[in-house]
């Protein structure tokens, strides 16, 4: 027996010598019930049957003797509307997560279940990748950075229906976070303007800088950078001020970083080293030194009974292969000699330092090589404790080419942002905590310099030929940290440097 949508059809076997079949139906187990009706074959449709209702049959054999025993009762029909497959879902939706994605979709009428669909193709169905019972699925197998489409169709005793339209794509990533703070947040004072700088914050795309002229208080935000620097142009000498910065990204705001050392912007006076040399040589705060001479030349003059002012020396380095310090014995010497020839003869003793000796744009590659940086340190501070033996006021013109070489670079490589070219800095202790970039290089030098040699006047040569124009050589050696020089170096007779310095002077 089958049952059917309002009908059920009853087959039986034959009985010979029957001539007609009568068919009986109950909706009590065991119970013969109502004549439904009857049949000359082997087969009867019951059409009167109603879906959801179980019925009961038992067939008798008739002839023209009469109607025969009842045959045993079958088992039981429940007639029903016919199960179809379920029609496609709708409203596919992938939102993605950290490594996974969350399907969800409107429930069909009819389905049991749904089956999902997943590919990395878009058009694609892909493979199936996981069942459930809901309007909903978790893709925990999903990997972060790969984009995902999905399909999701329906299920029932029928089997599974047509797919759903495809989602559009989820790509599961690592969940933004705000940034961490900045570290290593540094207040450089100068004439009316603060240069602050600071060490990145990985995921930062911007940074907020912030300025209070309370300590412990973060006060009012003074600007914005790209990068890990900001002059504050807005600073009043006189007042001190403290400064913070945060890091921003897609999050938003981070933390704030530890708050500066205070900083107290000043009209320039001239450093101890410097006013030193002034008074001693009876000049405001220009010397003007002539063509650079020492030896037997500086020894002739002064037979003239003329008293030279200076004599100037090159200390030339070759990378790691030597140099100035190699050039007498004990290991760097030399400059001792010349410190004391100079002042046989009552000139004070300067040094024009030409360490990275390559004169050319690979200077910068040199900066970020820690061997030969390592080299170009050690060599500087055995130069500062020569001139702490010797004792007296000395002058060191520090790379007069580099800076015009560094500038060059930091624009066609770095966007012009300084704090991209990365710089070995001394292991020294006084260099501690300045940022390995090329914006810590010169306050390093400057810092082993008042460490080893207090008494030594340090002068930068602000010579370049990657600044279009005086303000934006100036700008960048600001920038840089050369502002805490002693003096500013003008080569006027350098046949590279001299026109771009003499406009520096005026």
């Amino acid at each position: 027996m089958t049952a059917g949508n309002n009908e059920a059809t009853i087959t039986w076997g034959a009985v010979a010598g029957a001539t007609s079949y009568n068919i009986y139906r109950s909706t009590t187990a065991g119970m013969q019930g109502a004549k439904v009706g009857a049949s000359s074959t082997t087969s009867y449709v019951d059409s009167t049957a109603l879906n959801g209702i179980t019925y009961y049959y038992e067939v008798t054999a008739d002839n023209a003797a009469g109607e025969g025993p009842a045959s045993a009762q079958s088992s039981g029909a429940t007639p029903a509307v016919p199960v179809t497959v379920p029609v496609a879902p709708t409203g596919v939706n992938a939102t993605a997560g950290n490594g996974q994605v969350t399907v969800s979709w409107t429930g069909v009428t009819g389905a049991t279940s749904y089956n999902i669909y997943r590919s990395s193709s878009q058009g694609s169905q892909g493979s199936k990748i996981g069942t459930s019972p809901g309007t909903s699925y978790a893709d925990v197998t999903a990997a972060n950075g790969t984009t995902y489409y999905y399909e999701v169709t329906a299920q029932n005793a029928a089997g599974e229906g047509p797919a759903s339209t495809q989602s559009a794509g989820a790509t599961p990533t690592v969940p933004v976070t705000v940034p961490a703070a900045p570290t290593g947040v540094n207040a450089t004072a100068r004439n009316a303007q603060v240069s602050v700088t600071w060490t990145a914050s990985p995921t930062a795309t911007s940074y907020k800088v912030y300025r209070s002229t309370t300590q412990g208080s973060q006060g009012t935000q003074a600007g914005t950078s790209s990068g890990t620097s900001y002059t504050d142009s807005t600073a009043v000498n006189g007042t001190t001020y403290y400064y913070e910065v945060t890091a921003v990204n897609s999050a938003g705001e981070g933390p704030a970083s530890t708050q500066s050392a205070a900083v107290t912007p000043a009209a320039p006076t001239g450093s101890g080293p410097a006013a030193a040399l002034a008074k001693q040589l009876g000049l405001p705060n220009r010397f003007l030194i002539g063509l650079g001479t020492g030896g037997s030349d500086t020894a002739l003059i002064a037979a003239q009974g003329l008293k030279p002012d200076f004599y100037e020396r090159y200390l030339v380095g070759i990378g790691t292969n030597g140099g100035w310090a190699t050039w007498n014995t004990p290991y760097g010497q030399y400059a001792l000699y010349q410190m004391q020839a100079a002042d046989s003869v009552g000139a004070v003793p300067m040094f024009t330092l030409f360490q990275f000796a390559a004169d050319n744009l690979s200077d910068m590659t040199n900066l970020a090589d820690a061997t030969f940086m390592q080299k170009y340190w050690s060599d500087l501070i055995t130069l500062f404790n020569q001139m702490k033996t010797f004792g007296k006021p000395t002058v060191l013109s520090v790379e007069p080419d580099f800076y015009g070489f560094a500038q060059a670079v930091v624009n066609s490589t770095y966007g012009g942002d300084p704090t991209k070219a990365p710089a070995v800095l001394s292991t020294d202790a006084a260099c501690a905590g300045l940022p390995a970039n090329l914006t810590g290089f010169s306050p390093c030098l400057m810092k082993l310099a008042r460490k080893y040699a207090p008494q030594a006047a340090i002068g930068f040569t602000p010579s370049s030929w990657g600044g279009p124009t005086i303000a934006s050589v100036i700008s960048f050696m600001n920038q840089l940290g050369t502002a805490q020089g002693d003096l500013i170096v003008m080569q006027t007779t350098d046949r590279d440097a001299g026109c771009r310095e003499q406009y520096v002077l005026t």
